[in-house]
């Protein structure tokens, strides 16, 4: 019988954990040579490139305590940890900076919580930017690669909030590339 997923926030970070303990474990055990060869299991494996920091994971979050959250897995088990988010990423930016994780910026264009400012979304990029997050922007809504035209328009308006015309350049083109690790390969406009 399949296991669930869990319905709160605490049971998704301790599953998320008990994932990652697991991965490590089967990783370690499979360096020492220990005992039978173990079941080959796909999600371990893919686990364990997470866990030996070879392939990044992304979290996506929603609010300020998903974000903790994340942060939090980030740094217990030292993971290339990527943040999506469209809310409350402003309450982390100096931890997001010192840390070196790297920020997926998707709330532009996201209505401000009741007791934020209003334009609050709009300034968040530039004060990412000034507080040294590399951070991009991706307001695809979860519709993939359809959306890619309109991804200009958070820029734009983030530039009228006070980001730099350079960071947003850089937030559309080379810094997604950094992010992922492939920026040897595409993301820079040359001359």
């Amino acid at each position: 019988m399949p296991t669930s997923y869990p319905g709160t926030l605490a049971g998704n970070k301790a599953f998320i954990r008990d994932k990652l303990n697991k991965a490590k474990a089967a990783a370690e055990k499979k360096e020492t040579k220990e005992g039978e060869p173990p079941k080959r299991d796909l999600e371990m494996e893919a686990l364990a490139r997470v866990i030996s920091r070879e392939l990044p994971v992304m979290f996506m979050t929603s609010d300020e305590t998903t974000i903790r959250n994340a942060i939090d897995l980030i740094e217990e088990y030292k993971l290339r940890g990527i943040i999506f988010a469209v809310s409350g990423v402003l309450k982390y930016a100096d931890q997001l900076a010192a840390r070196k994780i790297p920020v997926i910026w998707g709330g532009t264009n996201a209505l401000p919580e009741r007791w934020e400012p209003i334009d609050i979304n709009y300034s968040a990029a530039g004060v990412l930017a000034s507080k040294g997050v590399l951070f991009a922007f991706n307001e695809s809504r979860g519709q993939g690669s359809r959306n890619v035209r309109r991804q200009p328009v958070p820029a734009s308006l983030s530039v009228a909030y006070g980001l730099s015309e350079e960071e947003a350049v850089k937030a559309l083109t080379i810094n997604p590339a950094k992010i992922l690790g492939i920026d040897d390969q595409v993301g820079s406009l040359e001359e």
